[in-house]
């Protein structure tokens, strides 16, 4: 019973839990406003999650993954149209999963200097609400 149940489990391809880049955009390019708002909110929240990690980072005196300066605004589905520069740059970015997409954008599009001066330092915590 048991050799059975493992020969399942390793014959079960992976399931994939999220999609690629490119289906991503599909997506959203096909829903209605409150589809996109679903999915700008999902990027959001990745985008959110890797400035924690940034914070993380910094707190262990290590380099941050990439560098957005506190005074820059941006809109909601901004992070959006970046990935999607970045697909047409490289085209292998719209088949990796959109958390790498998203991810690999940023490094490369808000790129953290070699030199670190004392005023040229971005402050990422100034970009969170404090509560």
């Amino acid at each position: 019973m048991y050799a059975l149940l493992l020969a399942f489990v390793l014959s079960t391809p992976p399931a994939r839990a999220e999609a690629n880049a490119k289906q991503f955009i599909g997506q959203y390019e096909r829903s209605s406003e409150e589809g996109r708002k679903y999915l700008v909110g999902y990027v959001n929240g990745l985008v959110t999650a890797y400035r924690w990690g940034n914070m993380a980072l910094k707190a262990k005196d290590q380099a941050p993954l990439f560098c957005v300066s506190a005074t820059l605004e941006m809109d909601e589905d901004d992070v959006l149209k970046l990935v999607r520069f970045q697909m047409a740059d490289d085209p292998r970015i719209g088949d990796t999963p959109i958390g790498m997409a998203v991810l690999t954008t940023l490094i490369r599009r808000f790129p953290c200097s070699t030199k670190k001066k004392e005023s040229d330092s971005t402050d990422e915590t100034s970009e969170f609400p404090s509560e």
